[in-house]
């Protein structure tokens, strides 16, 4: 502190990185060793992201408030979930060395995990362990190539279990068998026809294109659609089962409304005649029927209460809530904090650069004086589509004048040099008394 004054430290923890849901505020005397800690009182959201910042005040004036900080909640270190088993699942495989697929696998902490495999054989036992690596889709699942040549007309089990960077086992996945059939070969994954990552409806439909089956079997696509990566969720919606077109193509509609602003996962396969399945392909999208105008935006510098020095104002905005996952701008504004509340500052068309490390804040030079008086400042956020948010909090701060020379009382050396009437007379002792006492705040002030 640049006055030597004892501080104090203010601390809030916040639901959101737009900080509008406050969580906690607590308040820490400085350390003696200039590093200050502080235990907060109340439990926050486990297995969840949440974003503090801190300020410094002397019981007067109060500092600006640090950047925002995030930390991920992990009081108790839950297990994976269950592996989901894809391919093959009840069903023959064409040759002796498979492919068996597992959907991405939700880990509540997001910590890194490994899936294993084991592959029994009936009347044999375990006969290979398998550890899965990603197949390469983006989606998060997971892939367990067979190297050694399985026997044919022989029933295969398999099932699968994940384990997360500190050791801890999920539940393993129910046992599914597949057998050995090479007179049998399986039609090829379809793939989803211009599927967009954003759909403008809550009951959507999906097209998909069949590739033709090697033994020229006849074959359906299968349709689902879940709010979950690992089609686990209790909201799963199986749409049944399409016969393709004459081009190959089916087309499917949900039945049940999906969640506004949220992800889906949809997944397809192909079924022949003869009982042979295709993988599952896999495609996530977000749903946004309706836009919807972004929340209001916290503007973080200056702070309410704040005291600061003329000159150029840098301002610092919080990122705004905005459920439709939209490109935002933001404009920010200057008010006089009196009858006229006169705008005396306004830009429109700002950004949040992202930055890596930090949680994104919006920071903008204001290249204005202002006056040393009272002002207000608040924000509000535009989406793409021009839907404007409500104007944020309006913070309060005052901007002081900028100090003058001063008077140097050393000028008037020692004792009284009044003079009234005649030069040579004496100055009346009720005058002197009077100018001493006028002086004396000058001379504190200028102590201070």
């Amino acid at each position: 502190d640049p006055d030597g004054n004892v501080l104090s430290y203010e601390f809030e923890v916040y639901e959101d990185a737009a900080l509008s849901t406050l969580l906690y505020a607590g308040t820490e005397p400085e350390d003696s060793d200039g590093e200050t800690e502080h235990s907060s009182a109340s439990g926050f959201p486990e297995n969840a992201i949440v974003y503090w910042r801190a300020r410094a005040t002397d019981g007067g004036a109060i500092g600006p408030w640090s950047r925002t900080s995030e930390f991920f909640m992990d009081a108790v270190n839950n297990r994976p979930g269950t592996p989901q088993l894809l391919y093959p699942v009840n069903t023959t495989v064409p040759g002796p060395t498979p492919t068996l697929s597992v959907a991405p696998v939700i880990e509540p902490e997001q910590e890194s995990v490994v899936v294993t495999v084991s592959l029994y054989g009936e009347g044999i036992g375990l006969v290979a362990t398998l550890v899965g690596s990603p197949d390469g889709s983006g989606n998060g699942g997971w892939v367990f190539p067979v190297s050694t040549p399985l026997n044919e007309d022989l029933v295969y089990e398999w099932s699968a279990v994940a384990v997360d960077a500190r050791g801890v086992s999920s539940l393993p996945s129910d046992r599914v068998w597949f057998d050995v059939d090479a007179a049998n070969t399986p039609p090829p994954k379809p793939s989803f026809v211009e599927l967009a990552g954003e759909l403008a409806s809550q009951t959507p439909t999906f097209s998909a294109l069949a590739e033709e089956d090697e033994d020229g079997d006849a074959q359906v696509l299968r349709f689902e659609v879940s709010s979950q990566e690992d089609f686990a969720s209790t909201d799963l919606q199986s749409l049944g089962t399409v016969t393709p077109d004459t081009d190959g193509t089916a087309v499917v509609t949900v039945s049940y409304p999906l969640s506004e602003n949220a992800v889906a996962w949809v997944r397809v396969r192909a079924e022949d005649e003869r009982g042979g399945v295709s993988a599952w392909e896999l495609a996530s999208f977000f749903v946004n029927s309706l836009e919807q105008a972004p929340g209001p935006v916290v503007v973080i510098h200056p702070g309410d209460a704040q005291t600061l020095a003329g000159g150029t104002v840098t301002v610092r905005w919080a990122p705004a809530l905005d459920v439709d996952e939209d490109d935002l701008t933001y404009t920010l504004r200057i008010v006089r904090d009196d009858e006229s509340a006169e705008v005396v500052w306004e830009q429109a068309g700002l950004l949040i650069t992202p930055s890596s490390g930090a949680v994104p804040e919006g920071e903008h030079l204001a290249e204005l004086e202002l006056d040393p008086a009272g002002y207000l400042i608040s924000a509000r956020a535009v989406d793409d589509t021009g839907l404007e948010g409500p104007w944020g909090p309006a913070n309060g701060f005052v901007v002081l004048a900028t100090p003058g020379p001063g008077i140097d009382l050393d000028d008037f050396g020692s004792g009284c040099a009044c003079r009234v009437g005649s030069p040579l007379s004496p100055p009346p002792l009720w005058l002197c008394a009077l100018l001493l006492t006028a002086l004396a705040p000058l001379r504190r002030r200028r102590r201070t």
